[in-house]
């Protein structure tokens, strides 16, 4: 390759001697790439140091029993975020270091290595929804870094926790004196919440498998026109505004990681 060739794109069924024109072209272009005169430079040793860089998609907490293996971890989280796993995938425990620390002072094995983010501080967009009967009873999202959707329903049983919703209603709708046996008859997905990283909105519609209907305020929501989110709309789930399974108040704010 030099700065005399040109690539050409053409359709499968093109045949350039035929003068087809094609579909793009790109223009060669060779320099000579040096670092930056204000890169940094470190002092030349025998260490050798593994790096790897991050973006992390969001913060995920687990609260799980001593006894559960790394492996069972592993496994639940990669089916939370919809993950296929490998045979190259590995699980690493990290820990922090003093920014004073010497290289040699670390204990490093064969696979060990060091870590940065590309964000070391920023600022994550939360949807909060607070029942309103039980003030303390608060569902959490946390946005990503691109744009993003949520489940919102209610598990059909208290003993199903595998349906892939993001918020589970489970618990307001049975403290509001609903028959949770009623719900074995119904979709357990009630609404889609989506994120738009681009203006930083939440956005919510009925879900298109949804058996119950779902308000904003005193407007029923559609599968086909999502709704924008602001702080001091209420979601209500159920036949009516009055005759509702669950009532939430919406709460938009932000975080710094």
């Amino acid at each position: 390759l030099n700065q005399t060739q040109v690539l050409r794109l053409y359709r499968a069924n093109d045949d350039p001697r035929q003068g087809s024109l094609p579909i793009c072209e790109i223009q060669l272009r060779q320099e000579v790439a040096q670092a930056a005169e204000d890169a940094p430079h470190l002092q030349s040793g025998q260490q050798r140091v593994q790096m790897r860089v991050g973006l992390e998609k969001e913060s995920q907490a687990l609260k799980a029993s001593e006894n559960v293996s790394t492996g069972q971890l592993a496994s639940s989280l990669a089916a939370y975020n919809q993950m296929a796993l490998t045979t190259e995938m590995q699980v690493y425990v990290m820990r922090l270091v003093p920014p004073q620390l010497k290289l040699e002072a670390l204990s490093r094995g064969e696979e060990a290595f060091l870590y940065t983010s590309l964000n070391l501080r920023y600022a994550r967009n939360l949807l909060m929804l607070r029942d309103i009967h039980n003030r303390s009873q608060v569902y959490v999202l946390s946005a990503s870094r691109q744009d993003d959707e949520k489940l919102i329903g209610c598990r059909p049983d208290s003993n199903a926790h595998n349906v892939g919703l993001d918020v589970d209603l489970y618990d307001s709708i049975v403290a509001q004196g609903h028959d949770p046996r009623l719900f074995n008859t119904l979709s357990p997905y009630y609404g889609r919440i989506l994120y738009n990283a681009a203006d930083e909105s939440w956005r919510i519609r009925l879900e298109e498998r949804a058996h119950v209907p779902l308000f904003i305020n005193n407007a029923r929501v559609t599968s086909s026109a999502p709704v924008q989110l602001t702080s001091g709309d209420v979601l209500s789930f159920g036949p009516s505004i009055t005759s509702y399974y669950a009532r939430l108040e919406v709460e938009l704010s932000s975080k710094a990681e």
